[in-house]
């Protein structure tokens, strides 16, 4: 199967298929330089709050929740839950993607995109993205 990059990403074709599908705003079947200018900064954006989140560095965003370390990185107050967790490395991407989700919202996407509860990837994080996107 080919893959191609975009900004040192490697998408599959249905992901690539529903990026470029979703930033060609004029239905035109080409991206325009502004069109592509979209996509590119969609991209980099979701990039880094994918690798923002992805604590433990594995690649995947987490759906477990995790104890509060000391770490002085993680300070926005917004994200933690009571009792001294934060939250899972999926929700707390999204936030940063600007998606603020309930925990049953979460729950009903997860069981779509990743039903297995193994993690998302990068590429699985986008197709998320994209879907919640199209939601609004």
């Amino acid at each position: 199967m080919r893959c191609v990059s975009i900004g040192q990403l490697t998408f599959g074709p249905a992901s690539l298929k529903r990026l470029l599908t979703t930033f060609d705003l004029d239905r035109s079947g080409h991206l325009g330089v502004n069109e592509f200018v979209c996509l590119y900064q969609f991209v980099l954006a979701l990039r880094n709050s994918f690798t923002t989140q992805d604590h433990d560095r594995s690649g995947k965003l987490d759906n477990c929740t995790q104890h509060r370390t000391h770490d002085t990185r993680h300070t926005h107050d917004t994200h933690h839950s009571h009792g001294g967790f934060v939250g899972n490395e999926i929700s707390l991407a999204l936030a940063n993607g600007g998606f603020q989700l309930s925990p049953q919202g979460i729950n009903s996407v997860l069981s779509r995109f990743d039903p297995n509860r193994i993690g998302l990837t990068l590429e699985a994080y986008t197709e998320v993205a994209l879907f919640l996107a199209s939601l609004r």
